[in-house]
């Protein structure tokens, strides 16, 4: 029995300041993923020429530093097939809007709900995208380093121990996620939020 789009899913426990803490976390991802979008995206035009005027005078990638950032944008094709860097552009472009959309529906709803967060179907996907986008900033930011296969040596979560035990905590949500909507697949239905507050 497939779950409909406002089943929930999941619950997300924001419970003593852990709401709070995400809702910045996602915040601060918008604020970078603005600085990567074309002007269209974020502001009004009198006319779509103008518009395309200053999108095309845009650079993403020019914004793509740090290695955050070049984690997330990482150039997937080499200067030889792609010299002028337009299909790196466009990646970036698309990816940074979407990214900005799913971190928005997604403060939106801890904005709304407060410390307990109930997740429906329809709002999986964003979800997994922001926090998975948030490991994955936050890691490379723990290692220093936008290489996929880069780990954090003892030294570096030693230096490090609140970064080293936020990025434990994303993984637990995002595994959390998975598993608890993969049980809720298979019993074919939601979850029973009507008594939420009593949920431990």
């Amino acid at each position: 029995m497939s779950l409909a789009p406002d089943d929930v899913v999941w619950l997300f426990d924001g419970r003593e300041g852990m709401s709070r803490i995400l809702a910045d976390l996602v915040g601060g991802l918008m604020v970078s993923m603005q600085q990567l979008m074309p002007p269209s995206a974020l502001h009004t035009f009198e006319d779509p020429f103008s518009a395309m005027a200053a999108d095309a005078s845009f650079n993403a990638r020019d914004e793509v530093s740090g290695v955050r950032l070049s984690r997330l944008f990482p150039r997937h094709t080499t200067p030889e097939f792609d010299p002028q860097g337009e299909e790196w552009e466009g990646m970036v472009r698309a990816r940074a809007v979407a990214m900005h959309g799913h971190a928005s529906a997604v403060l939106a709803e801890i904005e709304e709900a407060g410390e307990l967060v109930p997740v429906r179907e329809s709002s999986v996907h964003a979800w997994l995208q922001t926090l998975g986008a948030l490991r994955v900033a936050w890691h490379a930011d723990l290692v220093g380093s936008d290489a996929p296969n880069a780990e954090a040596t003892k030294a570096q979560v030693r230096a490090n121990p609140a970064m080293a035990t936020l990025l434990d905590w994303l993984a637990y949500q995002i595994e959390d996620l998975i598993t608890t909507r993969e049980a809720c697949e298979e019993a074919g239905t939601g979850l029973d939020i009507s008594d939420i507050e009593d949920w431990a």
